[in-house]
């Protein structure tokens, strides 16, 4: 070849790799120093996290200091799809291994979470959806233990196992102890935690807190690298809430209403508890219901509405108290005046007694306790008139909102003008309440005529410890306490005397004063004949009534109206009797169904004592010294734990239980005569599983082992 040829060849040579290197320094200079901040930012945000570090939610306790919801430690699974995807290449497998395990543990199907590592292989992080959000530290830790927990790496906010690239992020969950119980009250807050009704939803602003954040550098497996600087904002924890609701008056709600419905099976039940003096809500129970725990297991939309707010109905017979309490105070009540019974006619329409033949010519306390419409068609239509019952149903707070802190509560609609429309709103019909409304009204009768706002949160309690605080509200007077007092006389007599509607509700002892009430539905713009809803509403004592309660279900399997009086005067008597003795009231001789005022003896409500850690002898002494009732379990020397807990509401003849040994180790105590919901509490605290027989109060218990599992078998049934 000429030298000429040669040189020419690598001089070109030359210029190419001038040119080249030109433009590798161009680039250089242009990513390096041009656009050196963009690229810069870029790959910060690549080796850069920020995850976020949520604030508690606030807890909820009853007016006793129970647990009734509270955060606690839950945690997301996600994978590592670019890890697992180049460790597929060495280990062929490794990735249908790891989603088949993962499948077991969190429900969700193999297929899919491969998929998720194939949709995402060059992510570093990547979440398995819904089965595999926001699990319990129980399943956690299986699911540590299944991919070797040595090869899991923890850190401040998530655990890495690195062999198999899984991780489980540490996150806050929302748990209800008691489960069921209080569920529509409580409300609760989904996995991606988005409040769902209850106090969770009104109080959302006060209970959610502040969020807080971590910032690190990780590499580009999505591990933290050591040394890294970090930056930490805390999250700032929500407000405690202290409710007025008693756990145990709320236990006994549940189960007389758990019974009943399993044996009516109506549409929906409500009962509702209050302290007439101040209208604070002691319990509020309704079904059917949820578990807020696991609220997505639930199908049925109709569960999750608090029928004791949000139901609207026609009361019925209950309703005749208003109009009573208005004709006495008008001075248009005159108990001895006599009419005819069985039908009356208004504006050419026909209204019949239930029963529909009458009772032929009867005075008006008979038509009362007989709960004759037309002795009520009399008094709202012909000795009131529209305009003074109107006025008394508003004074009562029909027609308007309670105000209680609670959402979506409805306002029920009382809407009359012509004759015949007074004429059947003097006996609950044409118009609708709520269960709320309701007890408001009688509570307004027990506590002398007041009407009270009612409520529901006692106390908020910020994370620094300062509180604000709320009390009763008299919203304004229904009637004057004499009249008040003469009507609970009336309402007395409708529970005490034989053949009144309310007889199902009398308790051998004690002064009861109520009103049931039986009410034909609309079913298609006609009132059908074979739909009810049947209800009690009343308060006791009748002379010192330390609580008001309202029973109400919704079109029970019954098969005529006759057989409705064996629905919600029975559960209201299986409820008061437990608030009578958890509140130590007595019951006295003989029971005075007019007029007087008793001697109700009482007993100051007791509180369990913190007894946990002292000798057993100076425990026992000490109880023995409050005449409370007692019973050591184990023998040890000391006191292990106790129930109830210290500082819970008992009644005077509940018993405390002294745990002297571990639970695993104790024998069930003997728990004749404890109702299902203390039974049950009682069994979870020692360990058993129990199964239940029958409904009531414990009438006798089996204890065996089943596969390493202590369980008994409770049986129930009536008590007194």
């Amino acid at each position: 070849m000429a030298p000429k040829t040669v040189k020419l060849r690598a001089l070109a040579v030359t210029v190419a790799f001038s040119v080249l290197f030109a433009a590798l320094v161009a680039r250089l200079y242009w990513i390096q120093v041009v656009h050196a901040d963009a690229y810069l930012r870029e790959a910060q945000e690549i080796w850069n996290v920020t995850r976020p570090l949520k604030a508690n939610r606030g807890a909820i306790y009853d007016r006793n200091g129970n647990l009734l919801a509270a955060d606690g430690l839950a945690y997301t699974v996600a994978v590592n799809p670019s890890l697992m995807v180049e460790r597929q290449r060495r280990e062929p497998g490794l990735i249908a291994e790891t989603a088949a395990r993962l499948a077991g543990l969190i429900g969700k199907p193999a297929s899919d979470i491969e998929r998720v590592v194939r949709e995402k292989a060059g992510a570093v992080w990547a979440e398995l959806g819904p089965e595999g959000t926001k699990i319990d530290a129980g399943l956690a830790e299986k699911v540590l233990d299944a991919f070797g927990r040595e090869n899991c790496r923890e850190f401040s906010t998530h655990f890495y196992c690195g062999n198999v690239g899984v991780i489980l992020v540490k996150e806050k969950k929302r748990y209800y102890p008691s489960g069921a119980m209080l569920a529509h009250v409580l409300g609760y807050v989904r996995k991606d935690d988005v409040e769902g009704g209850g106090l969770e939803y009104q109080f959302r602003d006060v209970l959610r807190g502040r969020d807080g954040s971590i910032s690190y550098a990780r590499d580009r497996k999505g591990v933290m690298l050591p040394n890294a600087s970090v930056r930490y904002e805390p999250p700032q924890n929500g407000s405690d809430l202290v409710l007025t609701i008693d756990r145990t008056v709320q236990s006994f709600l549940e189960t007389a209403l758990e019974s009943a419905f399993e044996r009516w099976k109506p549409r929906r039940f409500v009962a509702i508890a209050a302290d007439p003096q101040t209208m604070e809500i002691l319990g509020m129970s309704g079904y059917p219901t949820f578990d807020p725990n696991a609220y997505w297991t639930t199908a049925d939309a109709e569960a999750f509405r608090n029928p004791a707010v949000q139901w609207e109905f026609e009361p019925g017979s209950t309703f005749k108290i208003v109009t009573l309490a208005a004709a006495i105070e008008e001075g248009v009540w005159n108990p001895d005046e006599t009419f005819k019974s069985g039908a009356i006619t208004v504006s050419g329409q026909t209204i019949h007694d239930h029963n529909r033949s009458g009772w032929g010519t009867i005075t008006y306390r008979e038509g009362l306790l007989k709960s004759s419409n037309v002795a009520f068609v009399k008094l709202g239509l012909e000795k009131l008139g529209k305009d003074r019952l109107k006025s008394y149903i508003d004074r009562f707070g029909f027609g308007r909102k309670t105000g209680v802190e609670l959402p979506a509560e409805n306002a029920g609609r009382v809407d009359f003008r012509y004759p015949v429309e007074v004429a059947t709103a003097s006996f609950g019909q044409g118009i609708t309440v709520t269960a709320l409304q309701e007890l408001v009204a009688v509570s307004a009768i027990a506590n002398g005529g007041r009407v009270m706002k009612p409520w529901i949160v006692r106390e908020i309690v910020r994370p620094d410890g300062t509180k604000q605080t709320f009390g009763p509200m008299e919203i304004g007077r229904a009637v004057s306490e004499s009249t008040a007092r003469q009507t609970a006389l009336l309402l007395e007599q409708v529970v005490s005397e034989p053949g009144a509607t309310g007889y199902r509700a009398k308790l051998d002892g004690y002064r009861i004063a109520g009103k049931t009430g039986t009410a034909q539905k609309v079913v298609n713009g006609r009132y059908a004949d074979d739909r009810w809803v049947v209800s009690f509403v009343g308060f006791a004592p009748a002379d010192r009534p330390k609580f008001a309660l309202v029973v109400v279900a919704d079109e029970p399997r019954i098969s005529d109206y006759r057989e409705a009086g064996e629905v919600a005067a029975p559960v209201f008597r299986e409820i008061a009797s437990q608030l009578l003795k958890y509140y130590g009231i007595e019951p006295r001789a003989g029971n005075p169904v007019s007029g007087g005022v008793s001697e109700v003896r009482t007993k100051p409500a007791a509180v369990a004592p913190d007894l946990i850690g002292k000798p057993a002898r100076s425990a026992t002494a000490e109880l023995e010294q409050s005449d409370m009732p007692y019973a050591v379990l184990g023998g040890g020397s000391t006191v292990f734990d106790q129930f109830p807990k210290p500082g819970t509401e008992m009644g005077a003849l509940q018993r405390i239980y002294l745990l002297t040994e571990p639970s695993g180790s104790v024998a069930l105590p003997d728990m004749r005569g404890l109702s299902l919901r203390e039974a049950m509490e009682i069994c979870r605290w020692l360990g058993y599983t129990c199964t239940v027989e029958g409904q009531g109060y414990v009438v006798s218990q089996d204890m065996s082992t089943v596969d390493g599992q202590r369980t008994a078998r409770l049986r129930f049934g009536t008590n007194g």
